[in-house]
């Protein structure tokens, strides 16, 4: 989970250049950036980006060592998709979400603000 937290927060790093905060537990993880405000597709890119990056790293690897060293990449690439689950599902309602709409994410939460048109 520590390594899957760690590409979020390097794709934080990648769209908005300011440092998320990431959470270490005995077991679990979290990063969050609660100061910093993403627009529909920035968030799509940073919850997205640990599945996608573990993904074209580990399956070949999966593909091409020898069947005696299959577990060594295809656990990690386990861990990372049971712990893409919770990042589908809010990509799912970012894409959902109102054209215009704000997304932040405490590590713990995620907030989605929708803008409203003056005058309603």
């Amino acid at each position: 989970p520590y390594v899957h937290e760690f590409a979020h927060a390097f794709a934080v790093m990648i769209v908005k250049f300011k440092i998320p905060e990431v959470k270490f537990g005995k077991l679990a993880a979290s990063c969050g950036s609660p100061n910093i405000i993403f627009n529909k597709a920035q968030y799509i890119f940073v919850a997205l980006f640990p599945f996608v990056l573990y993904d074209l790293v580990l399956i070949p690897l999966c593909v091409l060592l020898p069947p005696i060293f299959f577990p060594l990449p295809f656990m990690p690439l386990m861990y990372n998709v049971f712990g893409s689950v919770a990042d589908f599902f809010m990509v799912n309602r970012a894409v959902r979400s109102p054209k215009g709409a704000l997304v932040i994410d405490s590590g713990t939460e995620v907030v989605i603000y929708v803008p409203t048109k003056i005058g309603e």
